[in-house]
C-alpha cells in the first residue's frame, strides 16, 4: 500500500494528501475513529501544515524551473547568434592583423577559436578589452566592414548576452535549492502519509471502504 503512494509523482502524492484533508473533515465519525488510532485533531492539523508547506514549495520549484527554461531558451538563441557573428569577426581580424604579431596576440587571434560558452566569452573579453585602445586597430577593422559604431554595438550585445548567461546560472542554482527544499518538505509529508495509509488500511479490514470514505484514493 505504501508503494502505491510512494511510487507516484509529487503532484499525485500532493493530490492524495489534499483528498484526505478535504474529505475527512466532512466526516466527524471517521475522524473519531482515526483519533483512536493516533490520528487525533492535533496530529491531523500538523499533517495539514506539512501538506501546505510541501505544496507551496512544489509550486515555487515549478515556477523556478519554468523561469529557468525561459531564460535558458532566450540565452541559447542569443548566444548562438553572438558566437556566429564573433566567429566571422574573429576570422576577418586574423586576416587583417596577420602581419602585425603584436596586435594578433593582443586580440587573442593566435588561439584556436573556441566553441564552448566559457571559451567564447573568454575570447570576447580578450578581444573587446583591447580593440578600443588603438585607432590603428579600429581603422584596420573598418576596412573589413566594421566601423567603430558597429564594434561598440557588438560589444554592448556581448555584455548583454553575458549578463543573461549570469542570470541563467543564478536561476539554475536557485532551482536546485528550491528542489532540495521541496524534497525536504515532501519527505516530511510522506512520512505522515505513510503512517496514515497504514493505519487506515488496518481500519478498513473492519470498516469496508474506510479509505475511500476519508478521501484516501490510491
Amino acid at each position: 500500500m505504501k508503494s502505491k503512494y510512494h511510487n507516484r509523482p509529487v503532484p499525485e502524492r500532493l493530490g492524495i494528501a489534499k483528498g484526505f484533508f478535504e474529505t475527512s473533515k466532512k466526516d466527524p465519525e471517521a475522524l473519531e475513529i482515526l483519533s483512536k488510532r493516533s490520528f487525533n485533531a492535533e496530529k491531523i492539523a500538523l499533517g495539514y501544515s506539512f501538506y501546505d508547506e510541501a505544496s507551496k514549495e512544489f509550486i515555487s520549484q515549478q515556477e523556478s524551473i519554468s523561469g529557468k527554461k525561459e531564460t535558458n531558451s532566450e540565452f541559447k538563441s542569443l548566444f548562438e547568434n553572438l558566437s556566429k557573428d564573433f566567429s566571422e569577426l574573429f576570422r576577418y581580424s586574423k586576416i587583417a592583423f596577420a602581419d602585425n604579431k603584436e596586435v594578433y596576440y593582443t586580440l587573442g587571434l593566435n588561439n584556436s577559436k573556441k566553441n564552448s560558452v566559457s571559451g567564447v566569452f573568454k575570447e570576447l573579453l580578450t578581444y573587446f578589452g583591447n580593440i578600443f585602445n588603438s585607432g590603428t586597430i579600429l581603422q584596420k577593422l573598418k576596412n573589413y566592414g566594421y566601423s567603430k559604431d558597429d564594434l561598440i554595438a557588438f560589444n554592448e550585445n556581448y555584455k548583454n548576452v553575458y549578463q543573461l548567461y549570469l542570470t541563467s546560472k543564478k536561476e539554475e542554482t536557485e532551482s536546485i535549492e528550491k528542489t532540495e527544499k521541496k524534497d525536504e518538505k515532501m519527505e516530511i509529508l510522506d512520512e505522515f502519509m505513510y503512517e496514515l495509509i497504514a493505519v487506515s488500511k488496518i481500519i478498513e479490514e473492519s470498516i469496508p471502504n474506510f479509505m475511500k470514505r476519508i478521501g484516501l484514493v490510491l
